[in-house]
């Protein structure tokens, strides 16, 4: 699927963009909300329809953690760049430990596959939000806070709605360890939700033939997701019940290249 904003230009290096003036007062948001975060509650800021992120993680007595997307978690064409990587060292930013499979909490309770960097008691919430500020713009190349979308959550999965902090919700909740938006199954999952929730039927599903059916009356369109390329088609018959001869074919195909 496309994405609005990609890590890399294909040449791996772009030119940073102009800083928007709102990114001061989006930053005393940002901090303002990291502050009252409590213990086992989780702020993810990402980029609309793409893939960056930075999280937050409070852990009470810990401090809060903080983590920003790796290339255990970019496809390809989307990958951070040396310069990139190297920009995040610069920043504060600690290098991923392993693969998802290998910086577990529990095989490393203090690494992780994404960049990452722990803030101690006491906090200084604005230097975390300018950190995080930082990172979006100079690394990211986000041009304006308003690029961007966020999840808030606890460890229950209770969603926490901030709208203090300007910014539109993103439709749905991450798992730990985020699938890629272009991910099919994912598609299909947020695509399943969204005609849920459009039509008010709790069983819309996809069929044995791949398509969510949707009547409007006495018609009836079909929704479905093709894998390669990942895009989403919706499309409505014509006529049906409709026997199939070689005349008809022709007459179709006389229309086709019309």
């Amino acid at each position: 699927m496309n994405t609005e904003i990609s890590p890399t230009d294909g040449t791996g290096d772009a030119k940073r963009p102009a800083e928007s003036k709102d990114w001061p007062e989006f930053e005393k948001k940002l901090a303002a909300i990291l502050a009252v975060l409590q213990e086992d509650q989780f702020l993810i800021l990402s980029v609309k329809r793409a893939y960056p992120f930075v999280q937050f993680a409070a852990q009470g007595a810990y401090g809060l953690r903080t983590e920003a997307i790796s290339n255990h978690f970019l496809p390809r064409g989307h990958k951070l760049s040396n310069q990139q990587q190297q920009k995040l060292h610069n920043l504060g930013w600690s290098s991923p430990t392993g693969s998802p499979s290998e910086s577990t909490p529990q095989r490393q309770p203090d690494g992780s596959p994404n960049f990452f960097r722990q803030f101690l008691p006491p906090i200084a919430y604005e230097e975390v939000a300018h950190f995080a500020v930082r990172t979006f713009v100079e690394v990211l190349r986000v041009y304006h806070p308003g690029t961007l979308e966020y999840q808030a959550f606890d460890a229950n999965n209770q969603i926490i709605l901030l709208p203090t902090l300007g910014l539109a919700v993103r439709p749905s909740l991450p798992h730990k360890d985020e699938t890629p938006r272009d991910d099919p199954a994912r598609v299909r999952q947020t695509v399943r939700t969204v005609i849920r929730e459009a039509t008010g039927n709790d069983n819309a599903d996809f069929d044995k033939d791949g398509d969510i059916p949707i009547r409007f009356g006495s018609a009836v369109a079909y929704v479905r997701v093709i894998d390669a390329p990942l895009f989403v088609r919706i499309f409505s018959p014509v006529l049906v019940n409709v026997e199939e001869d070689d005349a008809l074919l022709r007459r179709l195909n006389d229309i086709n290249w019309a």
